[in-house]
């Protein structure tokens, strides 16, 4: 469940930041040293980053979270 509500939230972020990308590659080329305007392997690296960037946020405090006794954590309480 949180993986995929990180998902909803980063999925459209990744696509409209590869479009404004694309849109804007014209005027950053000059910017960019050894790296085509429309280099494939370039945004594909980023998405991914990105991608693995919002799983690792979601995933590892969700499985800290369901370690935890749900019972256990009301009595302390």
């Amino acid at each position: 469940m949180f993986l995929r509500y990180g998902l909803a939230l980063a999925g459209p972020g990744i696509v409209v930041g590869l479009s404004v990308s694309f849109a804007l590659s014209r005027v950053w080329s000059s910017l960019l040293y050894g790296v085509t305007v429309l280099d494939p392997a370039t945004y594909i690296a980023i998405a991914a980053a990105l991608l693995f960037a919002t799983l690792a946020g979601c995933y590892l405090p969700a499985r800290l979270t369901a370690a935890i006794d749900p019972a256990e954590t009301l009595r302390i309480e």
